[in-house]
């Protein structure tokens, strides 16, 4: 890839006029071309700081306690340090979900709490940008983190994976008015 390409694609970034998609597709290419160019992974560090449109940022329910185990939590170090990650490879699945989140999108930390009904939440935060752990090769995203001192029980929306990622609409259909008004005093 030459350096014109490089550049004509960090202006398309930086214009803001990409959607979530177009922005997922040119850094999956730019990743499969990384040993072209060094200037690549200016790009990939762009598209990595920039926000998806707001419409299209995405409520990601996190569980924070890896095997459903308390003894395993990893909110605490997760807020104390503004990021968030996810090492659980053996679901690929989920990995390539949590891959996929982006700036912009909103993380909600939540453990299950009636099984199959309720889930409890207790911290928000806004993905600020996504980045790839230079000593691990895993995706991590830095977090501006906002938090709550109570808990509230919220629908569980079907999020029984520690990666749950949900669009407006899905969270608009499915959450209660004490969910939005947590939110709104978080933020």
């Amino acid at each position: 890839m030459k350096d014109s390409q490089i550049e004509s694609a960090m202006a398309q970034v930086s214009g803001g006029k990409m959607d979530r998609t177009q922005l997922l597709q040119m850094k999956t290419n730019a990743e499969s071309r990384l040993g072209d160019n060094p200037r690549i992974q200016e790009l990939i560090d762009l598209i990595g700081r920039t926000a998806v449109p707001s419409l299209e940022a995405e409520y990601v329910f996190m569980g924070y306690c890896p095997g459903g185990d308390i003894e395993n939590r990893r909110d605490i170090e997760w807020i104390k340090d503004g990021f968030i990650d996810f090492a659980y490879i053996e679901s690929k699945a989920q990995l390539a979900s949590f891959c996929a989140i982006h700036a912009g999108d909103k993380i909600i930390l939540k453990k299950r709490h009636e099984f199959g009904e309720t889930m409890k939440i207790h911290a928000y935060g806004e993905v600020t940008e996504s980045a790839e752990s230079k000593s691990t090769g895993l995706t991590y995203h830095r977090v501006d983190w906002k938090i709550k001192d109570v808990e509230i029980i919220v629908p569980l929306l079907g999020c029984n994976a520690t990666v749950n990622k949900r669009n407006i609409t899905q969270v608009d259909e499915g959450m209660t008015q004490e969910f939005w008004d947590w939110l709104k005093q978080a933020a």
